[in-house]
């Protein structure tokens, strides 16, 4: 269990991050491209639109380079994006990089404690991470405001796990917002970066983090191709 304090610093740090995040791509908020910013376009990659940008140290994350990904997902509701990253069982039959995703510690509503374990590549050995992960969402059935979006950063709770080098995430997240002309697109935004602990150089590390960025779309498409090929399927339906 954590300390009032540390609960009350988890609360601050995951609130921090997400505000810092969605601050640094307010134009993906009305369905503009981001170009401002500190982001520089680096190609449309799979339907998508891939840029990245440095980012500095803070009191809550070491200094790197963060990419993103701007995609509009056509057949795909919003309640079957937010069924699909915050079902934590689903975790492993979308994203192709995961060994382990699993809740640590529930501070509240809007945050929790999270353990990822991904695969490791080429001369990188796998790696695990800590985060805080701070989500915020309106899903009403409003074309133009529903939304769902969400933060994650490193912070230090629980032992080390010895089979993996202990990474950093720096800011991440996804927000996903309605088409206002067709309730079954949504336009998704994703952004990660990770500092991955170890002797590697930075450019390795960009060019993995990029790679596995640009990879989310196409895994996700296919994920709900499958899943959409079953005669059973049924789409969630989410609360507020």
């Amino acid at each position: 269990m954590a300390a009032p304090n540390q609960i009350a610093e988890f609360q601050r740090v995951g609130k921090e991050a997400y505000d810092d995040l969605w601050k640094v791509t307010a134009n993906n908020w009305s369905g503009n491209d981001q170009v401002g910013n500190g982001w520089e376009f680096c190609e449309n990659r799979d339907g998508a639109r891939m840029y990245r940008r440095p980012v500095s140290k803070t009191n809550w994350n070491d200094a790197g380079e963060v990419q993103m990904g701007v995609i509009l997902l056509e057949n795909v509701t919003l309640e079957e994006l937010v069924d699909m990253v915050t079902d934590i069982s689903k975790r492993k039959l979308w994203d192709q990089t995961n060994l382990d995703y699993h809740e640590m510690l529930k501070v509240d509503d809007q945050n929790s404690i999270m353990y990822t374990a991904a695969k490791g590549f080429g001369p990188v050995s796998a790696r695990d991470f800590v985060s805080v992960c701070h989500t915020e969402r309106s899903i009403t059935g409003d074309l133009a405001n529903d939304f769902f979006a969400s933060a994650q950063c490193s912070v230090e709770y629980g032992p080390e796990n010895k089979a993996y080098v202990r990474g950093k995430i720096l800011p991440t997240g996804w927000l996903f917002k309605r088409d206002p002309t067709n309730a079954n697109n949504v336009r998704v935004t994703y952004i990660a970066g990770v500092v991955l602990g170890g002797w590697l150089p930075t450019g390795l590390i960009n060019k993995a983090v990029y790679s596995n960025t640009a990879a989310f779309f196409p895994w996700v498409i296919e994920y709900y191709r499958n899943l959409k090929s079953q005669p059973n399927y049924q789409p969630p339906q989410l609360a507020m």
